[in-house]
């Protein structure tokens, strides 16, 4: 079986030798998209965040290699980051109330830890 990162390599591969055509995912259309940043958008204070891994590096490798087959790059790109910037402010929101009560409670020999759900590795490591 071939992992994540090597499939799309493998794709983008033939589409840049023009050996195969890439069909826009749904995720990846305005309408969609619109409704995934709404929803991120009414959900900003309650902390709930939906599972979508990997969109930002899938978007990005897709809308740069295969914007031929594509429609509305220019507004699907800045929806992807409009996305990501909430995404992001949510994280950032989130590890301040860490930082916050973490004076309150006492500090596990072992340093403690954090269970931080539904945030890509992509976000976590751009917080880090």
């Amino acid at each position: 079986m071939v992992t994540f990162p090597a499939r799309v390599k493998i794709n983008i591969f033939l589409v840049q030798r023009n050996l195969c055509i890439v069909h826009q995912p749904k995720w990846l259309t305005i309408s969609e998209l619109e409704k995934w940043y709404e929803a991120e958008k009414a959900e900003e204070q309650n902390a709930v965040f939906p599972k979508n891994y990997n969109y930002r590096e899938l978007s990005r490798l897709l809308l740069r290699h295969c914007r031929d087959g594509f429609k509305d790059v220019d507004q699907l790109d800045q929806l992807i980051e409009d996305i990501w910037n909430i995404r992001v402010a949510k994280l950032r929101v989130s590890c301040q109330n860490v930082l916050k009560t973490r004076w309150q409670n006492e500090i596990p020999e072992h340093g403690g830890f954090y269970k931080i759900s539904n945030f890509t590795q992509m976000e976590i490591n751009y917080i880090r």
